[in-house]
C-alpha cells in the first residue's frame, strides 16, 4: 500500500476555504472574511501607534476575531447561504458603523466602508433578499451619518491632524484593494458562467446534429447543409455529388453476431468513410445502416472514384476477430442537376445504391 503524502495544515486551509473548486460566492465571501482578519490586526495596530483610544483599539483586534469566526461558522454551517446572510447583515448594522462613530466618523474617510458594505451585500446575498437588505442598511447609514454629523459627541475624538491624514489615505486604500477584488471576482464569476453557457450551447448544438454512435452527422443536419450547397451549385454553377452507401447483409451481422458487435462495425465503416472527406465533405448517418457523403464542389467521375476508393478500403478492413467473414458496403452515386431539390438528389444516388445491392452487392453504382 502506496501512502499519501500528508498535505500541510496551510494547504489544508486552502483546500477547504480559498480552493478554486469551491462556488464562486463561497470562495469570494472566505477571501473577504479571512482579509477581516488582517484588517482588524493592522486597524488595531495602527490606533495604537497613532495613540487612539482603547475603544477604536478594541473594536479593531475584535474585527480580527469576528471575521474569521463568522467565516468557519459560515463554512461548517449546514445553511451556508442563510449564514451568508446574517454574516452580512451584522457587517453592516453592527461593525461598519462601529468602525465609523470609533474612527473619527466623516472626518477620517471611512464612510467610504459603507460603500463597500453594500456592494458586497449585494453580491453575495441572493435575489430579492439582497435588494431588500441592501435597501435597508441604505437608509441605516443615512441615518449613522446623519446622527453622526449633527451629534457629534457620539464619535470618539481622535489624535488630531496626523491621525485624521493616515486614516483617510489608509482607509481609501483599504477600501480601494478590497473593492478591485470584488470587481475582480464579479468578473471571473461573469467569464466561469459565459464559458458554461458556451459549453451548454455547444453540447446541445451537438446533441441537435451529431449520431451518437458513430459521430457522423446526423439526417436532419445532413439536409440542412446539402440545402446550403444546393444553393451554392445552383447559384455558382459548381459542381455537387453524393455518395450513399450501405453495409451489405447488416440484418444477418447483427443476428449472428449480436448488437455490440454490429455497433462496433457501424463506428469502424463510418471512421473510413470520414477519412476520405475533402475540404467542405461531410458524412452522414442517413438511417440504420445507411450513410450519405456529400461532396461539394466534385464532379460525378470524381466522386464515383472516390466512392470506390472507400469501398475498397472497408472490404479490405479488419473488423472484431468473430467476425468469420467479409464485411463489404455498396453505393451509389448522383451529381447535382438544376431541376433537382434536395430530397430528389438523395433520392437518385438510393436507387443508385439499390441497383448496386441488386446486382450482386459489393458495387457502386451511378444514379
Amino acid at each position: 500500500i502506496v501512502s499519501r503524502p500528508k498535505k500541510s495544515v496551510w494547504k489544508r486551509i486552502y483546500d477547504k476555504y480559498f480552493s478554486k473548486e469551491l462556488p464562486i460566492r463561497t470562495r469570494f465571501f472566505n477571501i473577504i472574511f479571512a482579509c477581516g482578519f488582517l484588517w482588524g490586526i493592522s486597524g488595531g495596530t495602527a490606533c495604537i501607534m497613532l495613540g487612539s483610544t482603547k475603544m477604536a483599539i478594541m473594536i479593531g483586534y475584535s474585527m480580527a476575531v469576528l471575521f474569521p469566526g463568522m467565516m468557519i461558522i459560515a463554512n461548517v454551517s449546514s445553511n451556508f447561504q442563510l449564514l451568508v446572510t446574517i454574516s452580512m447583515q451584522l457587517v453592516n448594522f453592527v461593525v461598519m458603523p462601529a468602525i465609523y462613530l470609533s474612527g473619527g466618523g466623516i472626518d477620517c474617510g471611512i464612510p467610504s466602508y459603507f460603500v463597500l458594505g453594500l456592494m458586497l451585500n449585494l453580491f453575495l446575498v441572493d435575489g430579492k433578499t439582497g435588494i431588500v437588505t441592501s435597501a435597508l442598511e441604505t437608509v441605516w447609514y443615512a441615518f449613522i451619518y446623519w446622527i453622526s454629523f449633527y451629534k457629534h459627541f457620539i464619535v470618539l475624538e481622535i489624535p488630531g491632524a496626523k491621525f485624521t491624514y493616515n486614516a483617510i489615505w489608509s482607509n481609501a486604500l483599504m477600501v480601494a484593494v478590497l473593492m478591485g477584488i470584488l470587481i475582480r471576482e464579479i468578473f471571473r464569476l461573469y467569464q466561469k458562467e459565459n464559458l458554461l453557457v458556451n459549453q451548454t450551447i455547444k453540447k446541445l448544438d451537438e446533441l441537435a446534429t451529431i449520431d451518437p454512435l458513430t459521430t457522423t452527422f446526423n439526417r436532419r443536419y445532413m439536409y440542412d447543409y446539402l440545402g446550403k450547397k444546393i444553393d451554392s451549385a445552383r447559384n455558382d454553377g459548381v459542381p455537387l455529388s453524393v455518395a450513399m452507401f450501405d453495409i451489405d447483409h447488416f440484418k444477418n451481422l447483427n443476428d449472428d453476431f449480436g448488437h455490440i458487435v454490429g455497433d462496433n462495425v457501424l463506428i469502424r465503416i463510418s471512421a473510413v468513410i470520414k477519412s476520405y472527406c475533402q475540404n467542405q465533405d461531410i458524412v452522414a448517418r442517413y438511417g440504420g445502416e445507411e450513410f450519405l457523403l456529400i461532396m461539394p464542389e466534385t464532379n460525378f467521375e470524381e466522386a464515383k472514384e472516390r466512392a470506390e476508393n472507400i469501398r475498397c478500403a472497408i472490404e479490405s478492413t479488419k473488423f472484431d476477430e468473430e467476425i468469420n467473414r467479409p464485411v463489404t458496403i455498396s453505393g451509389g452515386v448522383a451529381e447535382f442537376s438544376k431541376s433537382m431539390t434536395a430530397e430528389t438528389f438523395v433520392d437518385t444516388a438510393d436507387k443508385a445504391l439499390y441497383k448496386a445491392k441488386g446486382t450482386g452487392r459489393n458495387k457502386i453504382c451511378a444514379g
